[in-house]
């Protein structure tokens, strides 16, 4: 059994004891988990330098992990399923989203009704589990932490010369003066350390002598004199001796096992019981049917990588997870692909993300490979998690994102923007460009910019590695509008040479008219919920459009266009559309949907 000592730490009545619908009083529950990987079992052999990892007398690697369960205190009236909400850097997300609760520090230590906002998912009788799984978040905050095996060489910590980079934003940590590091140094004397800036990424660094500042802690700096604040938009580098690494794969693991113990174990190896347990006899089998899983951003990628890596099999053939929401996490998937096609066609690119760790391998490649029929090397002359360097002197710039990130990344881009340039969504999203326009004029905006958008995005595509791509259909009708429409005539000249399969519309609802996640997605995934949930794996449009979801789709179909046609825009039909985008047209909706057997 993986998970072998639970330890609880705390069990108190939710909120005083109130009632939370059917699904009555809740129960809060802190403890930590114990558990041991076995590093000769298959399913842990993709887990990185676990072979570094020290081992316990029986040859086991050893691991803790913190815990956190919401739930109903009569777990007869829980409605039976167990969402486990994965922490983004120890943080608690689902309240906040789902249940609109504050996003405050409370909110990260669960006590009364104010901290679940609404109280939908108790209402609902769900019961909610936070973990560890990162051992390098502080459990400050009531952060939720994991603490995992050391990598070892020789029985000692490993020590290499590592390169940490940071660049602070107009919001720095603290008092902006103190930068945490990601692993402590092995030395405090700044002298066998080199710290150097730079304003983007293809500048040359200039050094800060070490009399310019110091090691506060061995996992922090601070520049000198004391008070000195870190430049905002600049990037640091500082080189260092460091120790202290960990097999974080084992993260994976934790997760793996804790939950496969909520869901089918009665008591771990020293007969405490599992308490999800309704009646508390050990005799009695969980109250647990299903298992759900929500992570968003890091989180969201967490669980891909999850799923990547085989872990939703518990190792005896049962399922830790039977749904997972991955909420904005798609890791810059569509944007690598614009990148490849964009760069074998020669044009001059460079790719931001905020998070630096996803543009690693593209950075050390110079670019990405590209399979296929335009099969070759598309080079990024840039690559960088500053927006500044990004945008700085760019004639397009094109928001990759969802909908639901537009805003955000719209009210960054507003004090980076100049005279000139071209914001370009793909895609639109059915209105996004009203929505990043309002954003920029929000943030006080005063560049005079154009903003367009895509109807769709104009490629499918698999992402065989990080640094590798493979397409699957280009689409062959796109339309590209501007907001407002009357910049259109000198907007599109610019993007035309980008996207040579575009059109230009008169205004945004065209594009947003035609878009494909309102037109077909949503529909789809609705009335194919049942393969969905029992994890079912089936082309979208080949397999999912029977004759009941072709009937609803033209339903759709009808209602869209006569409420385009109302608002002055006409738009092709269904028929019409698929035709166009990827030259399939039967007699009926089926047989044009299972013509199209790559999706």
């Amino acid at each position: 059994m993986p998970i072998v000592k639970i330890q609880i730490e705390a069990i108190e009545r939710f909120s005083g004891g109130r009632s939370f619908g059917d699904a009555g009083s809740y129960l809060r529950i802190k403890g930590i988990a114990k558990g041991e990987i076995d590093p000769a079992a298959p399913q842990n052999s993709v887990i990185a330098d676990l072979g570094k990892a020290p081992r316990n007398a029986r040859g086991m690697i050893e691991y803790e992990t913190d815990f956190f369960i919401l739930r109903p205190a009569e777990l007869r009236r829980a409605n039976s399923v167990l969402v486990y909400d994965v922490t983004n850097r120890g943080r608690k997300m689902i309240l906040n989203l789902l249940d609109d609760a504050l996003g405050n520090a409370d909110t990260n230590n669960p006590k009364t009704a104010q901290d679940v906002g609404l109280g939908f998912t108790l209402g609902c009788g769900y019961s909610l589990v936070w973990s560890g799984w990162d051992s390098g978040t502080p459990r400050a905050n009531n952060g939720m932490t994991a603490r995992l095996p050391p990598a070892l060489e020789n029985g000692e910590p490993m020590v290499r010369c590592i390169r940490d980079e940071f660049h602070i934003g107009t919001r720095a940590p603290g008092k902006g003066d103190v930068v945490r590091l990601n692993y402590p140094a092995i030395s405090t004397d700044q002298r066998k350390a080199r710290l150097t800036v730079r304003d983007r990424e293809s500048d040359d660094r200039t050094e800060i002598p070490p009399e310019c500042w110091e090691f506060v802690d061995r996992q922090s700096i601070r520049l000198l004199p004391v008070g000195t604040h870190f430049a905002p938009y600049k990037i640091y580098d500082l080189w260092y001796d460091a120790t202290g690494s960990t097999v974080l794969g084992a993260g994976f693991a934790a997760t793996r096992d804790l939950i496969s113990f909520l869901r089918y174990e009665r008591a771990d190896c020293h007969g405490m019981p599992n308490s999800m347990l309704g009646s508390g006899r050990r005799d009695d089998p969980p109250e647990v049917e299903h298992a759900l899983a929500f992570g968003v951003s890091q989180a969201g990628r967490f669980l891909r990588h999850f799923l990547e890596l085989g872990m939703n099999d518990d190792g005896h053939g049962r399922r830790v997870f039977d749904g997972v929401l991955t909420h904005v996490a798609g890791a810059g998937i569509g944007g690598v692909y614009l990148i490849s096609e964009l760069g074998i066609a020669g044009f001059k690119l460079r790719l931001h993300d905020t998070d630096h760790s996803r543009l690693s391998e593209i950075r050390a490649r110079g670019g990405v490979d590209v399979e296929g029929e335009k099969d070759g090397f598309a080079a990024v002359e840039r690559t960088t998690s500053d927006l500044k360097s990004a945008v700085d002197g760019a004639d397009v710039i094109i928001i990759v994102t969802g909908g639901n990130t537009q805003w955000v990344v719209a009210r960054s881009l507003a004090p980076l923007l100049r005279d000139g340039q071209v914001v370009l969504l793909i895609q639109g999203n059915t209105g996004g460009s009203l929505i990043v326009r309002r954003a920029l004029d929000d943030a006080g905006c005063r560049a005079d910019v154009d903003v367009a958008e895509m109807d769709n995005y104009p490629y499918s595509c698999w992402r065989l590695s990080p640094t590798r791509i493979r397409p699957i259909v280009r689409k062959r009708w796109l339309q590209i509008a501007t907001f407002p429409g009357n910049r259109i005539s000198v907007v599109f000249p610019r993007l035309s040479p980008l996207f040579p399969e575009a059109i230009a519309a008169p205004n945004v609802l065209y594009t947003g008219f035609t878009n494909a996640n309102a037109m077909l997605h949503v529909a789809n995934c609705v009335a194919n919920v049942g393969r969905i949930e029992t994890g079912e794996a089936y082309k979208f449009y080949a397999e999912g459009v029977t004759p009941a979801v072709a009937r609803l789709y033209e339903a759709i179909n009808a209602e869209r266009v006569a409420v385009a046609a109302a608002l002055g825009a006409s738009v092709p039909s269904l028929a019409d559309w698929f035709d166009r985008v990827y030259g399939v047209r039967e007699a009926t909706l089926v047989e044009t949907c299972q013509r199209l057997t790559y999706n």
